[in-house]
């Protein structure tokens, strides 16, 4: 659950840098583009330019002055792109190995639930044995019985004759 979260909040952050990186190139486009079409104007010159010359500096450019922040963000974005993929490959083989253990769950559970309905047929045969068992002893007890009354009878018969 910790691993998932950290992995929530990468993704959130690299997809905020990288809406981030987009803003910044869709800003030089415009940039690029609106400078193209000034009347010519100083001023307009300027502003569109960004940053003078006299500002910059000493030695930079005015493209590496505007690719400064986009080198910094880069390596940054790499790092967190390397973690995510770690992070990724982590939860796949992490995935895969649940898998493996669900399937063998499963033929336990499957091996168990055979086991369990074998008992329940062995069971309903022992029942029935034993209810016939019970009724042969109920019969052979009327029989047993039936004949002592019958012996007592003759020998009270034959007595009392």
């Amino acid at each position: 659950n910790e691993k998932s979260h950290e992995v929530e909040s990468l993704r959130n952050e690299r997809s905020n840098l990288m809406q981030e990186m987009e803003d910044l190139q869709r800003g030089l486009q415009e940039r690029a583009a609106s400078s193209s079409t000034l009347d010519g104007s100083p001023r307009e010159a300027d502003a569109v330019k960004g940053p003078s010359n006299s500002s910059l500096p000493a030695g930079a450019s005015l493209s590496e002055y505007r690719e400064k922040p986009l080198d910094r963000k880069v390596p940054h974005l790499d790092r967190k792109i390397e973690q995510l993929t770690v992070m990724y490959h982590k939860l796949v083989a992490q995935n895969s190995g649940l898998k493996v253990d669900s399937e063998e769950n499963a033929k336990k559970i499957q091996r168990k639930d055979q086991r369990i309905g074998q008992l329940e047929k062995n069971l309903r045969e022992c029942k029935q044995k034993y209810e016939k068992l019970l009724q042969q002893c109920a019969n052979l007890t009327m029989a047993s019985d039936t004949m002592s009354r019958g012996k007592a009878a003759n020998a009270f018969g034959a007595a009392g004759a």
